[in-house]
């Protein structure tokens, strides 16, 4: 596996906890190469340690065209002057924040391991209890699937993630796509391996991800219903993911279209009614801003379903670990259309966010390591650790 230089590019990223998953999946995986064949998943072969992959550097790349990103690309580097990282306070390249990383990394690999129960996030709402499940080292969790193509490797390879405002910005015939993001004007996870560019759109099957982890059936029925605020290059990845596994759309208006004619067409909920089979089981915001409460934008109570609200934006945490671990997914609200607890769950965006971080190691960046990836859940719980460590710096 190839030594590997990192960057989350668009504006603003200071804030960004892109880096510090990156750095999260390849202390898992290095973790993982050092299990005992007791300790391994059953049937899951041993994970030599030339296959894990090797961060070299991490990068901020503060940019409004998806051209500077790519320019980064080109050259593996920042060529202006290097912006803080907010978690630490200094330059992700410099010895501190790259050794904070490292040690954060670590720490919340060692905090939650294969042998500490914690509580499960993928609560019902049936009940306010909450049961314990053991996360284990073997990953596992719905991981989408590889790409469609063979994507050539190299031994040094540059990995970016897009956010706003560049992921409707790639138009270059000079890209391969590794799924179907050229047609949904969509991309958020590229790979340059020194002599081509390869992209994919992973927003859309991190949501599903964390649909399937809190037991959402997507294509049960006749279909799931997403109730979708936006048209943005993320609105347009959620959406044809959804459709693709079986669910519906509801678009609920946005500041861009979602357009008409795209793969979404064909599980467009156009009714303005929300009868028993109206009832959404996801809605998620994409224009909203981090620490906007979504559910303003959902007048209608029957439109507060019986599943989840997510933040499509990750907000500021404080407090101990168990504290930040009990607002990733919250019951809020008190309305009567809303199962046993008598409100509705709301998901931090972190989980969007570990999805599709997830979903771009699959599908994208190391398909081969597919097996020994983190679940969702594990990938979450140790992000929570990492930040609150970060936080004594």
């Amino acid at each position: 596996m190839p030594r590997v230089r990192y960057a989350i590019a668009g504006t603003p990223v200071g804030h960004s906890l892109s880096p510090l998953l990156m750095g999260l999946v390849s202390e898992h995986l290095r973790v993982c190469s050092e299990l005992l064949p007791s300790q391994r998943k059953k049937g899951i072969k041993t994970l030599p340690r030339t296959s894990i992959v090797k961060i070299d550097r991490l990068d901020l790349v503060p940019v409004e065209k998806v051209e500077d990103a790519l320019a980064w690309g080109y050259v593996g580097m920042f060529p202006g002057d290097l912006p803080n990282w907010e978690l630490v306070g200094s330059p992700l390249p410099a010895f501190r924040g790259k050794t904070l990383v490292e040690r954060a990394c670590v720490a919340a690999n060692e905090a939650v391991s294969e042998s500490l129960t914690t509580q499960n996030s993928s609560i019902s709402l049936d009940s306010n209890e909450k049961s314990e499940i053991e996360m284990t080292l073997d990953g596992g969790g719905p991981l989408p699937p590889p790409p469609h193509r063979k994507i050539p490797g190299n031994h040094l390879e540059n990995w970016l993630s897009l956010t706003s405002p560049l992921k409707h910005q790639l138009s270059s015939a000079a890209i391969h796509y590794a799924d179907d993001s050229k047609g949904i004007d969509s991309v958020n996870s590229l790979l340059w391996n020194k002599r081509e560019w390869w992209a994919a759109s992973t927003d859309g099957a991190g949501l599903v991800m964390v649909a399937e982890h809190f037991g959402i059936s997507i294509a049960d029925g006749e279909g799931a219903i997403l109730e979708l605020h936006g048209g943005g290059g993320a609105a347009r990845s959620c959406a044809a993911a959804w459709v693709a596994a079986g669910g519906r759309i509801r678009w609920a208006g946005g500041r861009r279209e979602l357009a008409e004619d795209g793969p979404w067409a064909r599980g467009m909920v156009i009714e303005n009614t929300f009868g028993e089979s109206g009832v959404a089981a996801v809605c998620i915001d994409f224009d909203v801003k981090a620490g906007v409460v979504a559910e303003e934008k959902y007048s209608n109570e029957e439109a507060l379903h019986e599943g989840l609200i997510i933040n499509s934006a990750y907000t500021e945490m404080e407090g101990d670990v168990e504290s930040r671990l009990s607002q990733l997914s919250e019951i809020k609200g008190n309305s009567a259309n809303s199962k046993g607890a008598g409100g509705v769950l709301h998901l931090d965006g972190r989980w969007l966010l570990c999805g599709q971080h997830l979903a771009a190691w699959s599908m994208l960046w190391a398909p081969k390591l597919r097996p020994y990836l983190p679940s969702l859940g594990l990938l979450i719980s140790r992000l929570v650790h990492a930040e609150q460590y970060l936080e004594k710096y």
